[in-house]
């Protein structure tokens, strides 16, 4: 029962509800101005819209029909903003005032561009009212088109007063617009002829129409054009003339074979007169004429006619075209003189050019002329110049002259009746430029054999021309008066300045001033040491130049050194002046000392000999390098046991300050004979043997003398020493022939390695040992003749 009551109650509220909406829904009218409008434009629309209910309009919306832009609006009668910027404008205010009160009007502008389509657009205003409740209406604008085309650039080509043309092509054009659209456009002209106008459709490109007619006669025509839009509005332009004049043709006269052009003829000879004319209508008629009376009448171009005038005098060709529909009359005239036969010729005209020359040019006629002057054109004065011929007889005309160096051009013409006539082609002739005579002389001679004063001169045959000097391409007076040194070289050269009639000329010579012969030489490359191994050979090269002024036979040899030493590539070289020549030096030693041998570079030449010293350095070969090996070891067992001598000496007295000092350059010099080996410097290791034989004596010396042994001790001891040296000597011989070890190999830095086992080098040491007791001087000066 309750759930019946509830529903029934709700029921009732929903019913009030709706009561009170349907009786309180908001009802509007709405107008628009302009009503109707031109299609096409941008227009501002008025909608003023009237609230004829109870409650507010809140919202307005306005729909455009389609073909319709929203461009903007304009309101400034209401306080609604406009709230949207779509092609839907709507306003919107949702306060208690809304946007039109109950029972009043509000207007809403809005600026559109319009369609294209005449009839009736119909734009629907929707609202909402304070209760949201949505009502709808329709209000329509018409759209008419009343805008006729229009035109512009109304052009034509070519433009009016043109002058006739054959098949020329004239070109009408305008420019049309309209607000909707172009339907038809048409020409009316009367260019075909014919009574009433004709009507042709032109032709469009974009918003351009044109139309063209080809080969139109001269005349003047009218025409103008019609256009109709789309929606038959019409318009048209005004009625224009067009005018084409008659054209003027030209006329050509040929008179055997020259254009527009007076001539010469003899008596009884043929004339061609030719006439032709731009006309090429067969309305245009040609009529020939001579002196006024008709030849050739009523003909085509071209016309040809071949006269004979038998007489002498002036007589006028003359070319008419008759006048038609599209060409004016013209007339054309020039003139033949008929003169007597004549030759012409030139003579005198030399080839190059002389101050003493005369050149001439004459004409003759087979008769008398009848001519009062005949002129004879040139340009030899620089610009082209009319010049009277003389003449001999009634009948012969010459022109004499003494003709500048150049090429000149020539015609002889005449003046009849204040008309020009050519009696000859054009012709040329060429005078080359002399040259001047130029004298260079000099006193005494070209040629001296000392140095004397010296007078050069130069001149030239021309007045008009200048001379010039020069020494060695420097300009100098004349004359130039000098006196140089011996072995001097010196060239003048005499030219002259130029004009018109002679070129620039030169003439040159030598002044020659001898000098003493000399025949000196000198070396460029020679060298100032030659190495050689022994039982080898080396190549050296000698270059020597001749630095005198004459040329010369060249030796080159050695001094101080052995001749079967060296040779020479070339017993001699012949040598010019300035030149230079190699020798080649070619060294062949055998097994000669290890040393330098100094000697001398000598190349001796036609009076002079040069010298350069050079060293001739011969190396020791792998046999010498082991002796030295052999010999540094040897040395070194005797320095040992003089270091023991020492060493025993100076516990038994304090005496040896000085044996110890030279000890120790003898270990010095030693060391540096080791370092000369582990470098492969064995030539310098060589040279130091000599130094260490001369140390080992001076210790040896300073020994005894710190031992001071008495001297019959002393001769005694030595006395026995050498008795049983002899002995030794040749035990030791036998026994070092018999069990000295052989060599296995060389190394820089120990020298030869022995085989044999340790007996065969006990033994060797046992032997040297007991040798070492004995004279060492005698021993070392053996080792070292060995080693060489």
């Amino acid at each position: 029962m309750g759930n019946v009551k509830t529903r029934l109650a709700v029921a009732l509220l929903v019913s009030l509800a709706l009561m009170v909406n349907a009786t309180y829904a908001v009802t509007f009218s709405v107008s628009l101005f302009p009503s109707s409008i031109e299609i096409g434009q941008n227009k501002l629309l008025n909608f003023t819209v009237t609230d004829t209910g109870a409650v507010n309009i809140t919202q307005l919306n306005i729909t455009l029909p389609p073909g319709f832009n929203f461009t903007g609006t304009s309101n400034t009668n209401i306080t609604s903003p406009f709230t949207s910027l779509t092609t839907k404008p709507s306003w919107t205010n949702t306060s208690a005032v809304g946007i039109v009160g109950a029972g009043q009007s509000a207007n809403f502008t809005i600026y559109v561009d319009t369609a294209t389509t005449a009839g009736s657009h119909p734009f629907n205003v929707t609202t909402l009212d304070a209760n949201n409740v949505f009502s709808s209406n329709n209000v329509s604008v018409t759209l008419t088109d009343t805008t006729s085309p229009a035109y512009s650039s109304n052009t034509t080509s070519p433009s009016t007063n043109s002058t006739y043309a054959p098949n020329q092509t004239y070109w009408f054009n305008v420019t049309w617009t309209d607000n909707v659209a172009i339907s038809t456009v048409q020409i009316e002209h009367n260019f075909t002829g014919g009574a009433s106008p004709h009507n042709e459709t032109m032709n469009a490109s974009n918003s351009v129409y044109y139309w063209n007619f080809t080969d139109l006669s001269a005349g003047i025509y009218v025409w103008r054009v019609y256009a109709n839009d789309s929606s038959n509005n019409g318009n048209g332009t005004a009625q224009q003339n067009y005018a084409i004049g008659k054209a003027t043709p030209t006329v050509s006269v040929f008179l055997n074979g020259r254009l527009n052009a007076d001539i010469t003829s003899t008596v009884n000879e043929n004339v061609n007169a030719t006439v032709s004319t731009s006309c090429l209508q067969s309305g245009c008629t040609i009529t020939v004429k001579r002196d006024n009376s008709p030849i050739v009448s009523g003909v085509s171009s071209p016309s040809y006619n071949l006269d004979n005038i038998t007489s002498i005098g002036l007589h006028n060709y003359s070319g008419i075209v008759e006048s038609n529909a599209n060409y004016t009359s013209v007339t054309e005239t020039y003139f033949v003189a008929t003169l007597p036969t004549y030759t012409t010729s030139t003579i005198n005209i030399p080839l190059t050019y002389s101050n003493v020359t005369v050149g001439s040019i004459n004409i003759t006629f087979g008769s008398s002329p009848s001519l009062p002057t005949i002129y004879i054109q040139g340009g030899w004065s620089g610009t082209a110049s009319n010049y009277t011929m003389s003449n001999t007889t009634a009948t012969s005309y010459y022109y004499n002259i003494t003709f500048p160096a150049e090429t000149s051009y020539w015609k002889i013409y005449a003046i009849y009746a204040n008309r020009t006539f050519n009696l000859t082609n054009s012709n040329s002739f060429s005078i080359n430029k002399a040259a001047a005579t130029i004298v260079l002389s000099i006193s005494p001679q070209w040629t001296l054999d000392s140095p004397v004063q010296t007078n050069v001169s130069c001149t030239q045959s021309v007045p008009a021309l200048t001379a010039k000097l020069y020494r060695n391409g420097t300009s100098v007076s004349i004359p130039d008066v000098q006196t140089f040194s011996a072995g001097s070289i010196y060239e003048y050269l005499c030219n002259t300045t130029a004009n018109q009639n002679y070129t620039t000329d030169t003439v040159k010579n030598h002044l020659i001033i001898k000098a003493k012969p000399s025949a000196s030489i000198s070396f460029t490359e020679a060298p100032t040491l030659v190495e050689v191994t022994q039982n080898s050979t080396a190549t050296s090269q000698v270059k020597i130049k001749n630095i005198g002024n004459v040329a010369q036979n060249v030796t080159l040899d050695i001094l101080n050194i052995d001749k079967t030493w060296y040779s020479v590539d070339k017993p001699s070289i012949y040598i010019l002046v300035g030149q230079t020549a190699t020798f080649t030096l070619t060294f062949n030693v055998g097994n000669v000392d290890v040393k330098d041998y100094p000697g001398k570079l000598n190349a001796t030449g036609a009076n002079s000999t040069i010298s350069q010293d050079v060293t001739l350095r011969v190396l020791p070969s792998i046999e010498t390098k082991a002796k030295i090996n052999d010999t540094i070891a040897l040395y070194k067992l005797d320095v040992d046991k003089l270091d023991d001598e020492v060493t025993k000496l100076k516990s038994a007295t304090n005496n040896t300050a000085a044996v110890e000092q030279k000890l120790n350059e003898l270990k010095s010099k030693l060391k540096q004979a080791e370092d000369y080996v582990n470098a492969n410097e064995y030539f310098q290791a060589q040279q130091t043997f000599e130094t260490i034989k001369a140390l080992i004596s001076e210790v040896e010396s300073q020994l005894e003398a710190a031992a001071q042994i008495p001297e019959e001790v002393k001769l005694t001891s030595n006395t026995w020493l050498m008795v049983g040296g002899i002995a030794l000597v040749f035990v030791i011989g036998v026994l070092a022939y018999l069990f000295w070890p052989s060599k296995k190999g060389y190394s820089p830095q120990r020298g030869y390695a022995y085989g044999g086992g340790e007996e065969k080098k006990s033994l060797v040491n046992t032997l040297k040992n007991f040798l070492s007791k004995f004279k060492r001087k005698k021993k070392i000066e053996t080792v070292l003749q060995e080693g060489r």
